[in-house]
C-alpha cells in the first residue's frame, strides 16, 4: 500500500515514537523499583515523567537528525529504498535504548544510580560481567532485551509510524518549508529551548526522593553525556606518572599527621551554620589578603571580629568545581568536575549529609540559574531540604543578566531564615561578582582598566554584605550562628596574573560571628591552605565524623596538619609548599611558576605534585 502522508507527518510520528519510548522505560524503571516509592504520592510519580520531558525532546530531536534528512529527500524524490534505509537506522537505535534501559535496571540495584561510562570498563572482561550479574536477570535481560527490541520495532514503529513503505510527493512550498523550520526546531529541541544555558541533567531534578530524579531523567542521553564528559579518560588516568603504590605512598606521606587534636574556636555545641560562597572573590579584592585597599572596606571591618586564613588557595577554577571542593573537600579536576557529572553523586561525601545526620535543616539559594553545570542535580542528590535559585524569587525583584543582585539575595536569605527551624546550614551562593557586572549601582572605583568594573562589582557585593550581617544581628538565631565566607575560585584582577599563577588561585575565606571564641576573634590564620580543607576544618569544630574527608581535607586548626596547596591548571596541576611552588601543564609536559630553594628540593616537590595529582585523577576516575 503507498502511503497517503506527507513527509513532515511522517517526521512528527517519528518524533512523537521516541517520546513514548522514553516514556514507557521511565514507567518501567518506575515499576521496576515499587519498593522505594511506597510513600510517594500519584503526583510526584507524574511529575517525573513532566520534568523529564526537556531531556526526552533533546535526545530524540538527536535521534531525528538523521531521519530528517531521509525525509528531506523523499519530499522531492519519493523513495522507497530512502525509507527502508531510515527503519535500519531507526532498529539500530531502538535496540540500544533497549539495551541501555533494561541493563540500567540492575546497575541501579548494584550502583544506585543510573547507567553512566563506567559501564563501559566491564566491555573489556565480558566474564566479569556474567560472574557479577545475577544469572536469572543475565539470561532474562538478555531475553526480555531481544524480545522488547522485536515488539516495539515491528508492531509500534513499523505499524504506526513507517507501516506503509512509501510517501506522497510535496510541493514546492511544502518542501521549503520542511526546509526552513525542522532545523531550527531540532537545535531548540537538542539544546532544550532558547535559554542561555542548554539542557542538562540537573532541568530533570525536581524531588528529594532520589528514585525520581534518577527516573526523571533520560537514560540514554544520560549515558551519552557521561561518554562524552569522559572521553579523554576512556583509556584511564592520564596523569599516570608512577606506578600507583608509589604515589599512594607518597600521598601518605604528604598527608601524614603526627597528632589528632584540634583547637576549639567555637563556643557553641550545635551552632547554626550560614555559609556563604562568594561568586569570584580573588584575594587581590581584601587587603588583608595582600590585596587592594578600598574595594572590600565592609568585608575588613568583619575580619577585624572574625578569624581570617589569609594564605588560602582555590582548588577549583570554575563555580561547579569550588562548589564540589567546598561541600566534598574533595580536589579539583582538570577539565573536570564531580558536581556536573551525576554518575559520580554517589561515591563522594558531602558535608550536607554530615547536618543531615545530626538534624540540622539544610538549604540552599541561589539567585541564577542552578541548572548550570548540574548543580541543582548535586544538590537534591544529597538530600538537601530545600534547593532555590532565581526561579523562586517574586517576578517584581530587580535582575541582572545572569540572576537576582546581592542585596535581593541576602534579603531572601534573612526572610527563609526566619521561618526555619534551628540548628540550620543554609548555603547562600552570590552572583554580583560574575560578569557582566550590571551592578544596580554607579561607579565608586574609577582605577583597575579593565577590570574596573570587576572592581565596583566587589565593592557593590561587600557592602550588600554586610548590610547582610547587620540584618542578621537582629535575628533571634544570631548569637547561636557561624558565618563562613569563602569564594568559589578566584577572578583576574588589574594585577594581570597568569591564570596558572599561584597568585592568581589565592582566595579569601572568613569566619565570623559570636560563637567565636573572644580570644580567636580578629585573629589571622597564616598557614598554607586549601579550599577543601574547609570540610574537615568545619566538621572537627563540631565533633563530627570527619573520616570520609581526611584523606584530601586538613583540620587547619590542627596545629600539626601539614601545609600544602593544590589546584587544577591548564591540563596539569599547581602544587604549593611554603615557599615553594611548581606548575605543570601535563599536554605540553611544560613547567611553570618554579620556585625552590635548590634543585634537589624541586626533585621533592615535583614528585610530591605529580603524586597528587595522579591519585586525585584516579579516585575521580574510580567513583
Amino acid at each position: 500500500m503507498i502511503n497517503t502522508r506527507k513527509n513532515y507527518t511522517l517526521f512528527i510520528l517519528d518524533f512523537l515514537f521516541w517520546i513514548f519510548l522514553f516514556s514507557f522505560f521511565r514507567a518501567v524503571f518506575l515499576v521496576y523499583n515499587l519498593s522505594e516509592l511506597q510513600d510517594v504520592p500519584a503526583t510526584q510519580l507524574i511529575l517525573a515523567f513532566y520534568h523529564g520531558l526537556g531531556l526526552d525532546v533533546s535526545m530524540a530531536s538527536y535521534f531525528i537528525a538523521i531521519p530528517f534528512l531521509c525525509y528531506l529527500f523523499v519530499g522531492f524524490i519519493p523513495s522507497v529504498k530512502v525509507l527502508r534505509v531510515k527503519n535500519i537506522f531507526t532498529l539500530v537505535l531502538i535496540s540500544l535504548v533497549v539495551i541501555i534501559s533494561v541493563a540500567e535496571l540492575e546497575i541501579y540495584n548494584e550502583w544506585g544510580m543510573k547507567m553512566n561510562i563506567k559501564a563501559f570498563k566491564f566491555l573489556n572482561d565480558p566474564k566479569q560481567i556474567f560472574e557479577t550479574t545475577r544469572p536469572v536477570f543475565f539470561w532474562g535481560g538478555l531475553s526480555v532485551i531481544a524480545v522488547l527490541t522485536f515488539c516495539l520495532y515491528k508492531y509500534v514503529y513499523l505499524k504506526f509510524v513507517a507501516a506503509q513503505n512509501g510517501i506522497t510527493k510535496n510541493n514546492l512550498f511544502e518542501n521549503i518549508l520542511f526546509i526552513l523550520i525542522t532545523p531550527i526546531l531540532l537545535v531548540l529541541g537538542i539544546r532544550g529551548g532558547v535559554q542561555q544555558i542548554p539542557i542538562q541533567q540537573s532541568d530533570a531534578y525536581f524531588s528529594n526522593k532520589n528514585i525520581l530524579n534518577l527516573a526523571a531523567v533520560n537514560s540514554t542521553w544520560n549515558l551519552f553525556q557521561s561518554v562524552w564528559e569522559n572521553t579523554g579518560a576512556i583509556e584511564g588516568n592520564p596523569y599516570h606518572y608512577y606506578d600507583l603504590e608509589d604515589a599512594k605512598k607518597e600521598v601518605a606521606r604528604i598527608n601524614y599527621v603526627e597528632k589528632d587534636t584540634t583547637i576549639k574556636i567555637i563556643d557553641s555545641v550545635k551552632p547554626n551554620i550560614v555559609l556563604c560562597i562568594l561568586e569570584g572573590w580573588s584575594a587581590d579584592l581584601v587587603k588583608s589578603t595582600g590585596g587592594y585597599e578600598g574595594v572590600t572596606p565592609n568585608f575588613e571591618k568583619l575580619i577585624s571580629e572574625g578569624i581570617l586564613f589569609n594564605n588560602l588557595y582555590a582548588s577549583a577554577s570554575l563555580s561547579d568545581q569550588g562548589i564540589g571542593c567546598i561541600f566534598t573537600g574533595f580536589p579539583a579536576q582538570p577539565n573536570n568536575s564531580v558536581v556536573a557529572q551525576p554518575a559520580k553523586y554517589a561515591s563522594v561525601p558531602t558535608i550536607i549529609k554530615e547536618f543531615k545526620k545530626a538534624n540540622y535543616q539544610t538549604s540552599f539559594l541561589f539567585g541564577g540559574d542552578l541548572d548550570y553545570a548540574n548543580i541543582k542535580a548535586f544538590l537534591y542528590y544529597q538530600g538537601i531540604d530545600k534547593v532555590q535559585d532565581e526561579a523562586y524569587f517574586d517576578a517584581a525583584v530587580p535582575r541582572a543578566r545572569l540572576g537576582i543582585h546581592d542585596e535581593y539575595l541576602y534579603a531572601k536569605q534573612l526572610n527563609e531564615l526566619k521561618n526555619t527551624a534551628q540548628p540550620f546550614f543554609a548555603t547562600l551562593f552570590t552572583g554580583s561578582t560574575h560578569s557582566p557586572y550590571d551592578i544596580p549601582m554607579g561607579d565608586s572605583i574609577t582605577w583597575g582598566g579593565d577590570e574596573r568594573e570587576y572592581l565596583n562589582s566587589a565593592f557593590y557585593a561587600d557592602k550588600q554584605m554586610y548590610k547582610f550581617i547587620q540584618e542578621a544581628k537582629k535575628q533571634p538565631w544570631y548569637s547561636n550562628t557561624l558565618f563562613v565566607f569563602i569564594s568559589d575560585h578566584s577572578h583576574i584582577t588589574p594585577h594581570k596574573y597568569a591564570f596558572n599563577q599561584p597568585e592568581y588561585r589565592k582566595i579569601p575565606m572568613l569566619f565570623y560571628g559570636e560563637v567565636l571564641k573572644p580570644e580567636h576573634r580578629g585573629t589571622k590564620y597564616t598557614k598554607l591552605a586549601s579550599q577543601i580543607d574547609l570540610p574537615v576544618t568545619l566538621l572537627k569544630q563540631l565533633d563530627f565524623n570527619t573520616s570520609p574527608y581526611d584523606k584530601w581535607s586538613k583540620n587547619l586548626f590542627n596545629p600539626y596538619s601539614p601545609e600544602f596547596a593544590y589546584y587544577e591548571a591548564t591540563d596539569g596541576f599547581g602544587w604549593l609548599r611554603p615557599n615553594h611552588s611548581y606548575v605543570l601543564v601535563h599536554s605540553q609536559n611544560r613547567e611553570e611558576y618554579l620556585k625552590f630553594l635548590s634543585e634537589e628540593q624541586k626533585k621533592i616537590i615535583e614528585k610530591e605534585g605529580k603524586s597528587y595529582m595522579q591519585l586525585v585523577f584516579e579516585e575521580f576516575l574510580n567513583f
